[in-house]
């Protein structure tokens, strides 16, 4: 007898499961079949029968049996409307995968839902207790997610496919088993996927969407150990009747097609990729503590007008060709520092101003403007054609600014703890913080190409072994994309210990999510690239990974740590550290003139991103 197995009860009325074929068999499942109604009763299965009973009249159709089913338990369910009528839109094989939190209230939210979808034409594979409720055989395919050699499951899992490839809608619930609760993250959570949903997808050339159910059963339940699985199952009756929730929400997200599902597939693990957008659809209504709806704008002063064009003119020529590092296009590379050329320093702190206001960064002064700007250098990039900074980076020869101003006239050492041997730990280096290019700028690479171009003869110039700088996430991305950018960088990219350790922020970087390290580790390994499409839905198509980010990880570059800068709009600086002698062997001939100065990475060094892809919407760094 399997757990889904009908028996009559002491009235020889048949019920559609058994509690004792959850007890493993042998001398224990006979010693309790005597006590089986106590055995019932105990676990609230006489009220089921009598919910059963009420429900079952005139044998309902399972959308009619489901209805009542949530009227009687005093439960309701909503949809995401956005996502119905796309899913009602497509024809052939549709493959929904979904998390399980409550084993069995979702089964009876999403019949109704799945009605008006494909009327008719939808179907389950899921456990099969729910196949024994009258007139749902014909719309469940059984499975029994404790023996998963069985030959039932084997059999279920070829209709199934038959009823993909006949173009009809699946449901199923990758994970087997009923969520749990996370000890580390206190969230309740599936385990696993695995990946059998995508394989029958790509099989039948099926669409496939996610969807999550938010919730979870009972404190009392939860407590019980995930491995107790039968003990787990036997008390799904008392969650069902005594629902922990009185409303079932039905999130999804995007629609794959089968292209998208084919790349799925070939993936290093397909199941933990589709779950971790599930984890994204739960964590996607956090919001940040400060700015967003709601929030009024910070009253802002005016942008000062910056310098006369006539003073600009004048001080770019004279400044001639002398401080010209490199040409590119349209573009001069000058460096030069800031006390030398005040008219274009000030004209510096406007641009800057103007561009991370424009992206949800910067102080909200007249103009972005620090001390440390008159002894560091900067690249400013110049278009000739129209006679504009266009952007520019900030630059402190490390060595240098020691010798003259001590460790506090770096930048960074104001925003993170830097402990004494830090420097000298990374033998030649340059500070680069302060970058931008100017929003008008942005729509083509271009710009920011021109600006490493600069870095590059920086680099050879003044025999530069390392560059370290922080990129900015700002306060504009969604919770969820900083908690997943920073979780990813600690992830594939940390620096190695004897450095991290000398360094600490200020003020730590702590998500307010709790999916974000679930989402990243089915990521491991992988280029920052696969996380795009994760980021453009989050993001709603406004923003996307930060292009500084990836400019810095093509470089092999490794993560130190971060900070929530307030002064910056509570911008994330993440500090990054690049070693000139690990770039890459592509990279390093379009970043350093002629390919200079680095030698071939060792062998076994971690792969770089696509140097080729398309860069997001924004730039701009501290």
């Amino acid at each position: 007898m399997t757990p889904f197995e009908p028996h009559a009860d002491t009235h020889g009325v048949d019920r559609p499961i058994d509690p004792l074929a959850s007890v493993e068999p042998g001398w224990l499942r006979q010693a309790l079949r005597p006590v089986r109604p106590a055995v019932e009763r105990a676990l609230g299965f006489h009220r089921m029968w009598e919910h059963y009973d009420v429900v079952r009249r005139d044998d309902p159709d399972p959308v009619t049996f489901s209805a009542r089913t949530l009227e009687r338990l005093g439960v309701t369910s909503t949809t995401d409307e956005g996502l119905t009528r796309r899913l009602k839109a497509l024809d052939g094989p549709l493959l929904l995968v979904a998390n399980h939190p409550f084993g069995g209230l979702e089964f009876f939210a999403l019949v109704p839902w799945l009605e008006r979808i494909r009327p008719g034409g939808w179907a389950f594979l899921a456990n099969g207790a729910v196949c024994r409720v009258p007139g749902f055989q014909e719309s469940f395919f059984p499975v029994d997610p404790l023996s998963s050699g069985a030959r039932g499951n084997r059999s279920s899992l070829r209709q199934a496919i038959r009823h993909l490839e006949d173009g009809g809608l699946l449901v199923l619930f990758p994970a087997g088993r009923v969520s749990h609760r996370d000890p580390d993250s206190r969230a309740i959570v599936d385990r696993d996927w695995n990946d059998h949903a995508v394989r029958m997808a790509r099989h039948a050339g099926a669409h496939m969407a996610v969807l999550h159910i938010p919730g979870g059963n009972s404190h009392r339940f939860l407590q019980i150990p995930p491995r107790w699985s039968r003990v787990r199952g036997l008390m799904l009756c008392r969650e069902l009747l005594d629902p922990p929730v009185h409303q079932v929400e039905i999130r999804g997200g995007p629609v794959l097609g089968p292209g998208e599902v084919d790349r799925l597939h070939r993936s290093r693990a397909p199941g933990l990729r589709l779950q971790s957008w599930c984890h994204a659809l739960a964590d996607r209504d956090v919001r940040p503590p400060t700015g967003g709806e709601g929030t009024a704008p910070r009253d802002l002063p005016h942008v000062d007008p910056g310098p006369s064009p006539e003073r600009v003119a004048a001080e770019r020529a004279e400044l001639g060709d002398d401080h010209l590092v490199a040409r590119s296009g349209d573009f001069d590379l000058l460096f030069v520092r800031g006390r030398r050329a005040p008219a274009l320093l000030h004209l510096l702190g406007r641009a800057r101003e103007l561009t991370y206001r424009a992206s949800g960064q910067g102080a909200g002064s007249r103009l972005d403007l620090a001390p440390e700007d008159e002894h560091l250098h900067h690249l400013l990039l110049w278009d000739r054609s129209r006679s504009v900074l266009a952007g520019a980076y900030r630059v402190g020869l490390v060595q240098e600014v020691l010798a003259e101003q001590g460790p506090e006239g770096l930048y960074l050492h104001d925003v993170f703890h830097l402990e004494d041997g830090f420097h000298s730990s990374l033998g030649r280096a340059a500070e680069l913080s302060r970058s931008f290019v100017r929003p008008e700028y942005q729509k083509s690479p271009l710009a920011l190409a021109a600006l490493w171009k600069g870095l590059g003869h920086i680099v050879v110039d003044h025999d530069i072994d390392t560059l370290f700088g922080s990129v900015t996430i700002s306060n504009d991305h969604h919770p969820l994309t900083r908690a997943v950018l920073v979780e990813y960088l600690e992830e594939n990219h940390p620096a190695p210990p004897p450095l991290r350790d000398k360094v600490r922020a200020r003020c730590p970087f702590v998500p307010r999510t709790r999916h974000h390290r679930r989402i990243v580790r089915a990521y491991r390994g992988e280029s920052i690239d696969r996380l795009a499409p994760l980021v453009d839905w989050l993001e709603d198509g406004q923003r996307g990974i930060p292009p500084l980010l990836r400019y810095y990880l093509s470089l092999r570059a490794r993560f130190l740590d971060v900070q929530v800068e307030a002064s910056f709009g509570d911008s994330l600086y993440c500090l990054l550290q690049v070693d000139v002698g690990s770039i890459p062997r592509a990279w390093r001939r379009r970043f350093l003139p002629s390919g200079e100065a680095a030698p071939t990475p060792e062998a076994g060094a971690p792969s770089s991103p696509n140097p080729h892809a398309p860069a997001p919407r924004e730039y701009a760094s501290p």
